[in-house]
């Protein structure tokens, strides 16, 4: 993830804009490198909706749950 699609991401979430997160994951990973979500998008705040392979891809779908207060 860009680190200015991580500012949107993040800016959308505080202002209660963000209901979820559609990811594709390919085989291959990067050592290092910027976190996929935000900060403030904990594992607390995400439910696993769907799961599937769409080639070689994983696509990944995220509920993005509201933050306690």
């Amino acid at each position: 993830m860009v680190n200015s699609e991580s500012i949107v991401v993040r800016t959308a979430y505080r202002a209660g804009a963000l209901d979820g997160i559609s990811v594709s994951i390919p085989p291959t990973t990067v050592s290092g490198g910027a976190p996929l979500f935000p900060r403030v998008l904990g594992a607390d705040r995400l439910r696993l909706k769907s799961a599937a392979a769409i080639g070689q891809f994983a696509h990944l779908v995220y509920e993005v749950l509201p933050a306690s207060e």
